[in-house]
């Protein structure tokens, strides 16, 4: 066996000392790593100083490895969401109302809008139909309220009274109309029946009874009485005067 003539240390001791180092290096890097990926890390071996046979033997202690024991973390995962789906839409709407036809009596009064009905929704709307004052043409003759209401007669001078000859039907009194009829001179306002006590000697039937100046005379009117009275006082004061002439010749 050869020496090393310097330290005096044999050279296969040496050898297996840095071989001892070496698996010692390795063995405490493979521990790291199992260590970083959560392994139980692994004990190096020390290394055994060799003796030497002759001089100042050395004993070179090989260094331990440590080997680091890494528990592998386990990741906690989050909870993932629950989403709330929302709610379809109707994919078709609904149809329409079906339109009327003209040729078809809706509202059960016999008619149709071919045949003239002007409103076929209702069933007391048709031609011919019984006129009454609502605002609406009831006969579909195009007019409102016509010849029907109350009986007017037109009253040209305002005295009360109308002409028997001009009259309508209206819901609603128009102006120089009158209820009451019986006017025998609708432009003259003295003239009406109820002015009786103008009836005198004027050539004029003031009262419209069909008689003129029937209180001046006797013509069989109402007004007559007084006359036929003072008539027969004069006839009796006349024969009266005759008889007391009759008289007073017979006394000369």
């Amino acid at each position: 066996m050869a020496y090393s003539k310097r330290y005096g240390v044999h050279a296969g001791s040496i050898g297996s000392q840095v071989s001892a180092l070496a698996v010692g290096l390795l063995i405490m890097l493979a521990g790291q790593a199992y260590a970083e990926t959560g392994g139980a890390g692994g004990a190096s071996t020390s290394g055994t100083g060799g003796s030497t046979t002759s001089g100042t033997a050395g004993a070179g202690v090989g260094g331990a490895g440590a080997g680091g024991a890494g528990a592998g973390g386990a990741g906690a995962g989050g909870a993932g969401g629950l989403g709330t789906g929302g709610l379809g839409g109707a994919a078709t709407g609904g149809g329409g109302a079906g339109g009327n036809s003209p040729s078809v009596d809706n509202d059960g009064d016999g008619l149709t809008e071919e045949q003239g009905d002007c409103n076929d929704e209702n069933p007391n709307i048709f031609p011919n139909a019984g006129e009454t004052c609502d605002g609406v043409d009831n006969d579909c003759n195009g007019q409102i309220d016509d010849n029907t209401g109350s009986l007017y007669y037109q009253d040209n001078d305002s005295d009360g009274w109308g002409d028997p000859n001009v009259s309508f039907l209206a819901c609603q009194q128009a102006f120089n109309t009158t209820l009451k009829a019986g006017d025998c001179n609708d432009n003259n306002y003295q003239i009406h029946p109820e002015n009786t006590a103008s009836d005198v000697g004027n050539g004029l039937d003031d009262d419209c009874d069909g008689l003129v100046d029937e209180d001046t005379g006797y013509d069989g009117g109402p007004g007559d009485l007084p006359n036929v009275l003072s008539g027969a006082l004069f006839a009796v004061w006349m024969g009266v005067g005759a008889w007391r002439n009759r008289k007073n010749r017979r006394a000369q």
